[in-house]
């Protein structure tokens, strides 16, 4: 990892991985290089794993105990309904000055456009596994552990926004 990091010139996180927010030009930065050094299969189990510890930062820090207690025991489309606004409330947090919007109704989705992972990005294939992988932990962990997040739309391949459809497991 400490050659990704120093190819995308953050030798500084070399010792220690950040604990707090970075600058979205940084996340940028570090997904462009994972893209140009690693296969996909290697960037994507970085890239979960990173959205992993995002959602445990976000459940840690931007949500309150008294919402973590609250939204489980609401109905699904309440609690869905209520994580998602959440989600929206804290989004500046994790997906930097990308635009976000909500849909509501079943299907329900998140969409990100301009979305900092996908900047400057050609894939064939969704890129986004950073946002999926926080999407389902936050849904799994406070409205049903049977959610799933599946990235259906990807701005790196060409769509206008990175699009995650949130659904229940068959």
């Amino acid at each position: 990892m400490a050659g990704i990091l120093q190819a995308c010139a953050l030798n500084k996180y070399e010792r220690d991985l950040p604990r707090e927010m970075v600058p979205e030009a940084e996340v940028t930065a570090l997904y462009e290089t994972l893209r140009e050094r690693l296969e996909r299969e290697a960037a994507r189990s970085i890239t979960r794993d990173a959205g992993l510890r995002t959602a445990k930062y976000v459940l840690t820090h931007r949500i309150p105990s008294v919402a973590q207690g609250l939204l489980p025991a609401l109905p699904r489309p309440l609690g869905l309904r209520g994580l998602m606004l959440a989600i929206r409330a804290n989004a500046w947090t994790f997906a930097g000055s990308a635009q976000i919007r909500m849909r509501f109704s079943a299907p329900a989705s998140i969409s990100l456009a301009g979305c900092p992972i996908c900047r400057n990005a050609r894939v064939k294939q969704p890129a986004c596994e950073y946002y999926a992988a926080t999407f389902e932990h936050l849904f799994r962990t406070l409205v049903d552990p049977g959610y799933r997040v599946e990235e259906v739309a990807c701005q790196a391949e060409g769509a206008r926004a990175c699009v995650f459809q949130i659904g229940l497991c068959d």
